[in-house]
Order: C-alpha cells, then structure tokens, then sequence
C-alpha cells in the first residue's frame, strides 16, 4: 500500500490514580505495569514500541482497566483521546493526562503504485488543510515576499528601522500563535464537551428526545429502541403519535407549557403495543432556536414488580393462617391414615374391611394435595429440589388436566431442553391449575398450545428476573381473552370471574401457582388481549450441569426388633405411632414434648437399654421441639440416630436432615409403608459397621 499525506491525528491519553508520580512522555512509563484495550491502536502502538520499557496487560473492556487502575493492579491505562470518554462510564476519579508524545497520525491508503489516485487524494487533503489562511495572515502582518534574493548592503541604511520592526513583527507574530493556540484550546474544550455530551446521550439507558413545537428533532438510540423506530426514522415525527390515543390531549398541553414539566403517560410502539412510560423535560436551545428536551423510562418492569410485591404482600396474610391449618392438618391425616392401615392388616382376611380402608386411605392421602397448597400460602413448596426434565413433566400432567374434557393439546418440547433444579410436585400442580385456567377458558372445546423451550435472558427480557438460563413453559389458549383490568388481579387471592358452583374455582389455583413458581426462583408472565386468547409463560432457573437422578429403591423386612423413642405434641398421633410401630416388632416409648424426651432418652441410656432411634416432631406447642431435642441428645449421645418429623413440608430441617444432627426426614402425611421403609433404614444404620452412627 501507499499512503497519503496525514490529515488527522489524535494524542494518546493516560489514566493515573492520583498518588501516582504523573506520566507525561512514553519513557515514564519504563518499568511500569500498562492497561491497553485490545484490538485498539494505542495496544498495537504500546507493542511495536515494546511498552516503552514497561509491562503491556491486555483488556477487552475499558471500564475494567479502570477499575484495576483504581484498585492498584497496574499502575495506568493508555488510551485514545475522545475514544476514552465515550465508552468509560465511571473513572473513580483517576487523574487524566495527555502522552506529549504519543501522536496517532491518520492517513489514506491505495494500491501500490496507484500514483494518479494518491495524488489525487494528496490535493484535496491540501486544499482541506491549506486553504489560504496561513498565507492571508502573514501578508497582512509582514508583506509580500519579494521575488529576488535581499542582498546585505540593501539592508545595511535600514538596520535600525528593520530590527525594531522584525521585534514588532516578532511580537505581533508571537501574540497571533498565542491567539491561535488560545482559540485552538477552546475549540478542543468545546469539542470534547460535545463528545462528552453526545456519549452521556447516547449511552443513557433512559430515552432522550428534543421536540421543537411537538416534532422531533433529535432523539438517542435508547428511546428509538423503546418505540420500535430507528434513529433516523425519528426526526419529523410528531411526538403525540408516540402516545397512546387517549393520552395525546394531555401530553399536548404538557410538551406546550413553558416551563420543566414530568408525567406519567403511555407511550405507543411502532408496531402498536402500548406501555407505560414516565416523562420529565425543560427547555433547551438546539442550533440556535429554543426547544425542548424530554426525558422518557419504560416502566414496563417497575410496574410488574409492583404488582408482583403486591401479589406477595396479600398472599402473606393468607399464608401465616394456611401454615398452622396445614400442620395441624397434616398431623390428623397421619393419624387417620395410620390407623386405616393397622385396621387393613388387622382384619386383613375382611375383603369387606379391606376395600372400605383403602378407599378411606385413598381419601385422606389426596387431601394432602390441599395442604400442599395451604403450605405453599405459608412460604414453602420446595422441599425436595432435584433435577427436573420439565418436558416429560409437561408431557404426564397436561394429558391427565384435560382428561374428560371436549380440549385437545398440543405439546412441542425443544431439543436437548435443559434441566431445572425444581421441586416437581408443587410446579406439576401450578402447570395442572394454568392448563385446567386455559380448559375452562373454553367452554365450546378447542386446542391449548403448551411449548417448553430454552431461553437465555438478558436484562429485561423477562420482568423481575435476573440475567441468566431459563426454561420457559408457554401455556396458549383461544379463548376469549381479558381486560387489562383483569389482568391486573389475576394473581390475586379468591379472585375470580366465574360464579361458584359446580367446576368452578374459589380463585386461588392461580395464585398458588405464581407463588410456586415465584418461590423455585421463577415467575409467571401473562399476553392477553380481549378475543385473542390467553398466553401465560413459566419461566424457571434452568440447571445447565445438573444430571437426572437414578432410581433408589429401599428393599422391605418384614419383622424388626428395636427400641423407639416417639416425641410429638398430638396424643393421637403419639398412640398411632406407638401401635404401628409396635406391630412391627419394636418397642416403643413415647413423649409429648423434648424435654420429657431427653430425660428419657437419658435414663434408657444410663439403664444399658439404649434407644435405637427417635422419631420427633419439629414443631411443638410450648415445648422444645424436634430441632432443639435432637442437638441436647447429640450432645448427651453424640452416635444419636433422629428422624424428623414434621407436617411443614418446606422446613430446611426436611429439605437436609443431615445438616441439623437428624438421620432421616418424614413429612407428614405418611402410611405404614413409609413408616415400614424408614424403620427398615433407620435399623440398618445401627449395625456394627454401618455408617449410621458417624
């Protein structure tokens, strides 16, 4: 390649913490560590100057060599002049020098040898820069130059009169460079403010708009995004046509009145979907006339997340009285399903006795599904996380949710769908509640469209959500659709548009199931329009290394000889847990609290008549409970083999036993086959050799 002569340059410029000797020449920066961006031209001038005797560190982001610069790790960051102050968005307050001489010279580039072209180029890049002005200048302070040679003897009669004016003429040229140099300074202040400006402007995440008159004149690259235009399709375009139709009257008078103005309004998108939007603008002067400058933020995820705290503040007042009635609950349900079960193995020849248990074992074991739901009020529902194919979870609940109805589905699961560390119970529930939603929104039969997908989310993407992987489960239905108004409320606790009766809800199915899914670290989106149906989207954290569990199975006794210590604060579920277990073949004593419970514990022990373990209830009316009992019997018997039992499923004791001092966990409600599996692991833990009692 040849090159032209150079018609631009800019200086390097270099960031310093403040008490750090100043750097203004390359060989400052001998036996220094540098900060260069990568790819830029100060790193390829640092590397063919070999760093100027100093150490080169490579970044490719800007802010970060700042930030190291402010931390002490290298001791400066070279960087362009303009470029610098584009692009770093906080300097922690670094001194800024220029590099006196590091100079970046610009020039044109041709084909070797493609002298007409490189002449060409050369001409015009002289008449851009010596236009005539140099010249005009020095003939009107000195004269012309004559076209012969001045000898000597012709300067001699006038010496003294040519001396003082070659001072004056000194004088008068030396105050013009001073000039020059002065304007020159103010002219690279003005610029630099500019860049400055311009890069506030363009880098603000909030949208900026000048309007002269309501048209627009200039806007950034954040407010066009927000409206679905380019920058350039902007100018010329009315501001009200950004505003929903309803608004325009009020944003109208609010652009005309004189003075700084702010509003709340709703701004319209290209493609004609509406949002809300906060306004706030004064008076400015663009290129010489007056206009005025607005400031607009999308309030799209500030307004989700109101409603989003809202949501959660009313479940909060539900969820205080759902936990108690879902623990006491849950303890009548053990007892009733417990004693169903010693009443079938009693009278296990009764074929009579046998159907009717079963059936009444059936009942009580579903309404676990109930205290499911109270408890998820309560602040739990993630007891058990494990990872989750939310695919095949989709594929075995929508079928069973449509079953019997005139609802067909069409499920599509992306390929190679990523996993999610979820507690599957509770979110095949609230998919169960969106699918039965979608059902009843189309009462003369229909499709409901179900997707499964992965979705990598950027800031924004998803309202409430942080960056990250996710998978998205997208419910569609064709029914016919909402009203904002009830869209705002759908989440809300009991309410409902549907009249109670026969298939009809009490309004909760869709508030249980935001509050799960919020709970497992996702959240619930919903697009509706009235005659377009419904979209509601799950999105929930999506486990990228996680791996599906292998199947465990517990083999069964039959006959178990052992000593149990039982502490719970109900009297029936303490006698059903002495009579199941005793039918067993152990032997069984029981407490009502930990107390009682340890001074037990403690005297079996001190007799040679040791417990084999303890089942206790974490939750105990006046009492010390399971957490607190099973630390005092550690601490008396530190091999101490305990089973928590609680009717909270969501306690952290149950989620990881084994960090609070406990063997197992038994949530409540269980049956005497679960009863059976625990004692028959509990048991083998106390065998010579087994890890049980480490």
């Amino acid at each position: 390649m040849d090159f032209s002569i150079s018609h631009a340059f800019v200086r390097g410029v270099v960031y310093m913490r403040r008490d750090q000797p100043r750097i203004r020449r390359s060989a400052d920066f001998a036996g220094k560590t540098i900060a260069v961006l990568e790819g830029t031209i100060s790193a390829t001038y640092a590397r063919k100057n070999h760093a100027w005797g100093g150490t080169l560190r490579p970044y490719t982001n800007q802010q970060e060599a700042i930030d190291a610069t402010m931390r002490g790790e290298i001791d400066a960051t070279l960087l362009v002049y303009a470029m610098d102050r584009k692009y770093i968005v906080n300097d922690h307050g670094l001194r800024r020098d220029f590099i006196d001489d590091i100079v970046y010279k610009f020039h044109f580039a041709v084909h070797k040898d493609d002298s007409s072209r490189l002449a060409q180029i050369n001409e015009a890049l002289a008449t851009v820069r010596d236009n005539g002005t140099f010249d005009a200048l020095y003939t009107k302070w000195i004269g012309s130059i004559e076209p012969r040679p001045i000898r000597l003897a012709d300067l001699r009669p006038h010496a003294a009169k040519i001396g003082f004016g070659a001072l004056i003429v000194a004088a008068i040229f030396w105050w013009q460079r001073h000039m020059l140099r002065k304007v020159s300074r103010h002219a690279d202040a003005l610029r630099d403010s500019e860049e400055r400006y311009r890069g506030l402007i363009d880098s603000a995440f909030h949208g900026s708009v000048i309007h002269r008159d309501g048209f627009v004149l200039e806007t950034n690259a954040s407010f066009a995004a927000m409206v679905g235009y380019s920058v350039e399709e902007l100018p010329g375009i009315r501001l009200v046509d950004l505003i929903a139709p309803k608004e325009r009257k009020h944003v109208t008078e609010a652009i005309s009145t004189p003075g700084p103005i702010s509003f709340e309004t709703v701004g319209l998108r290209k493609d004609g979907a509406l949002f809300p939007m906060e306004s706030s603008g004064r008076p400015c002067r663009f290129k010489g006339q007056p206009a005025q400058i607005v400031a607009m933020r999308d309030l799209t995820s500030r307004k989700q997340a109101e409603s989003d705290r809202l949501v959660l503040s009313k479940l909060e007042s539900t969820g205080i009285l759902a936990g108690g009635i879902a623990h006491d609950f849950n303890n009548l349900l053990s007892t009733i399903v417990l004693n169903l079960d010693l009443l079938r193995r009693i009278r296990y020849d009764d074929s009579a006795v046998a159907a009717h248990t079963s059936a009444a074992k059936q009942a009580a074991m579903a309404a676990t599904t109930l205290t499911q739901q109270l408890i998820t009020f309560s602040g739990g529902g993630a007891s058990a996380r494990q990872a989750t194919h939310l695919g095949e979870l989709i594929k075995r609940s929508v079928p069973l949710a449509l079953s019997g109805a005139n609802v067909m589905a069409e499920i599509s699961v992306a390929a190679e769908l990523w996993l999610t560390l979820i507690d599957a119970g509770p979110v095949e529930r609230a998919i169960r509640n969106l699918i039965l939603n979608a059902r009843e929104a189309m009462p003369d039969g229909g499709t409901v469209t179900v997707g499964v997908d992965n979705q990598a989310l950027k800031p924004g993407n998803a309202p409430g959500l942080k960056p990250g992987d996710y998978v998205r489960v997208t419910i569609r239905d064709h029914g016919s659709g909402m009203m904002p108004e009830i869209q705002a409320k759908i989440f809300d606790p009991y309410f409902s548009t549907k009249q109670r009766g026969e298939q009809k809800g009490m309004g909760l199915g869709l508030t249980i199931s935001h509050s799960v899914v919020h709970r497992q670290g996702g959240t619930i989106t919903v697009d509706s329009a009235p005659g377009s149906g419904a979209t509601f989207a799950i999105y929930l954290p999506a486990d990228r290394q996680a791996t599906l569990p292998a199947p465990h199975l517990t083999p069964l006794g039959s006959s178990y000889t052992g000593r149990v210590l039982v502490m719970d604060d109900e009297e029936a579920l303490r006698q059903s847990l002495r009579m199941a277990l005793k039918s067993l073949g152990c032997d069984v004593v029981v407490a009502p609290e930990g107390k009682s419970a340890v001074e037990l514990y403690r005297k079996a022990k001190a007799a040679g008549n040791r417990f084999d373990f303890v089942i206790l209830d974490l939750t105990v009316r006046g009492g010390m409970g399971g957490k607190e009992t099973m630390q005092a019997l550690r601490e008396l018997d530190p091999t101490a083999i305990g089973v928590a039992m609680t009717g909270y499923s969501s306690d952290e004791v149950l989620r990881n036993p084994t960090a609070h001092g406990f063997k197992e966990g038994l949530a409540k409600p269980f049956d005497f086959d679960a009863l059976e599996r625990l004692l028959s692991r509990c048991l083998a833990a106390t065998k010579p050799g087994s890890e049980g009692r480490n």
